[in-house]
């Protein structure tokens, strides 16, 4: 099953061959909570106890909004008893993860 959604500003992928929920394009504070709910809705296609990988590097203009999301994400697997295989985020959003400490719980790749 592979499942798609887009929204005006970005796109949700989820690729179930591969367990990867992945996110695309450009992600703003106005379409953020849109995209986490879609990506939130994909996780309950998938059966406890998979491991999935959240990918972010598709994503154009990467800030906080883009970290909300993928937390968003982290709790939904983490409410699913999903585990967080990893998280592949763009090169510039490393520094606002590591000064955060977020990089303790997301486990980059």
């Amino acid at each position: 099953m592979n499942a798609q959604a887009t929204m005006e500003q970005g796109r949700v992928t989820m690729d179930a061959g591969r367990q990867v929920l992945s996110l695309q394009g450009p992600v703003s504070f106005d379409t953020a909570a849109l995209l986490a709910d879609e990506g939130c809705r994909l996780l309950k296609q998938v059966a406890p106890e998979t491991a999935v990988s959240i990918d972010a590097r598709g994503v154009q203009h990467s800030s906080s909004a883009t970290l909300t999301v993928v937390l968003e994400w982290w709790r939904a697997l983490n409410a699913r008893q999903l585990r967080l295989k990893d998280v592949l985020l763009p090169e510039q959003m490393r520094p606002l993860v590591a000064l955060s400490g977020l990089n303790r719980i997301l486990p980059e790749r």
